[in-house]
């Protein structure tokens, strides 16, 4: 009984996905192609939608058959997930102004999250820095936010080809997951959720759509800051190099725009898998998108110097970056 949560959002996931056909024709949800994107015609992007409904039903159903989480998380995960799938939704029909986004998330976050303080960064513990801790006290809530809305934008900048943004978050929810003693019902029941969205995705047939991405960044920021607090199973340097790389490619991509004078949250194709795309099928340009990713964290594990990792991995990206725009 302990893993029928499992089963039935893993059912729900599925039968949503094998319909997609009938649910983007039924609601008009496409993701349709233009000058910017990489991808001819329309496609369906109901991905996010199927993990929502498979999320909410992990959610419900192991509260009711394992009872392990207490209500105020499941109200806030429910409540952030909703949330921020209606923005996706919307933003997906309307492409909203970047300005507008932001006051909603803050305005969201701020109200919400705090109902269940597990999902608050009251501390930072250092791996690298054995025995050193920096109290957030006061700006706890506020450091919070900005982690989220730094990763916000990271995870909307990776959803750019297909099996990209899947398969690094489902890299990233495995070093979760397996690094800890407990086991998550809802952690992996989302894990298992983004390994059948992914068969889909790589068939061409479904994407995720902003409602997916804006899901991914809340569920990922939610449960990584309350397994930090209530396991410390990753150090806070751990988790900053967990995400570094596609967060250094956000901070360069960033800065262009901006010294070009245009809109810094503004689409292009500026990114690192959009160079690695001249060099490699876009069907395939994950495989060594993800291969950084990996190597990026693990450079950390193997060093355990915040500075020496830092350095070896900035170098690394740079090397990259320059001889994909020479070469593009």
């Amino acid at each position: 009984m302990k893993y029928l949560p499992l089963v039935i959002s893993s059912f729900v996931c599925f039968i949503c996905l094998t319909n997609y056909k009938i649910i983007s024709k039924k609601f008009n949800l496409y993701d349709k192609s233009n000058s910017r994107k990489i991808h001819k015609g329309k496609i369906s992007n109901i991905g996010g939608i199927a993990i929502f409904l498979s999320l909410t039903f992990a959610l419900v159903s192991n509260q009711l058959i394992n009872y392990d989480q207490s209500l105020s998380y499941i109200a806030v995960m429910i409540c952030q997930s909703t949330m921020l799938v209606l923005l996706g939704l919307v933003d997906d029909k309307t492409n909203l102004k970047p300005t507008s986004k932001i006051v909603y998330l803050v305005i969201i976050f701020i109200c919400i999250t705090p109902i269940h303080q597990d999902f608050i960064l009251n501390n930072l513990e250092f791996l690298s820095i054995p025995n050193k801790q920096i109290e957030l006290a006061k700006v706890s809530i506020f450091f919070t936010f900005l982690c989220f809305f730094i990763f916000f934008n990271t995870i909307n900048f990776l959803d750019g080809a297909n099996g990209l943004l899947a398969s690094t978050s489902i890299f990233w929810l495995v070093i979760i997951i397996i690094s800890k003693a407990s086991i998550n019902i809802v952690e992996i029941s989302f894990l298992v959720s983004l390994l059948i969205f992914i068969y889909f995705n790589f068939k061409n047939k479904v994407f995720l759509g902003n409602s997916g991405s804006n899901l991914i960044a809340i569920f990922l920021t939610l449960i990584t800051i309350k397994n930090y607090n209530e396991y410390n199973f990753l150090k806070s340097d751990e988790i900053f190099f967990l995400f570094l790389l596609p967060g250094m490619d956000t901070v360069r991509i960033t800065i262009e725009r901006m010294l070009r004078g245009r809109n810094p949250l503004a689409p292009d194709k500026l990114h690192l898998h959009h160079l690695m795309m001249k060099c490699v099928n876009k069907n395939f340009v994950w495989i060594p998108y993800l291969t950084l990713t990996i190597a990026v964290y693990f450079i950390f594990k193997f060093t355990l110097s915040i500075f020496l990792g830092f350095s070896m991995s900035l170098i690394l990206y740079l090397s990259i970056l320059v001889f994909l725009k020479k070469n593009r």
